[in-house]
């Protein structure tokens, strides 16, 4: 079962930081005007700047390969059972 969680109380990296190694699931805003949303499912394997300092969430996804997600991008957010 799933837990929606609001993004907004979620801005900070510590906080993030506290669900490294769950299972999340998050929507997000991307800049492609064709495709204006992504959405990456995994483990939260870790959170911290990415390119350009922005924080960003990475995930890794049962494929074994890592999301990278900037914090404010994020729309919806899920908390997954393991």
């Amino acid at each position: 079962m799933a837990e929606r969680i609001d993004p907004a109380t979620f801005t900070s990296e510590q906080t993030w930081g506290g669900l490294l190694g769950t299972r999340i699931s998050v929507r997000y805003r991307t800049e492609d005007p064709e495709h204006p949303h992504g959405s990456s499912a995994g483990l939260l394997q870790s959170v911290g700047p990415g390119p350009g300092g922005a924080p960003r969430l990475v995930i890794l996804t049962r494929r074994g390969e890592e999301r990278s997600v900037p914090l404010g991008a994020i729309e919806v957010a899920k908390l997954l059972s393991p």
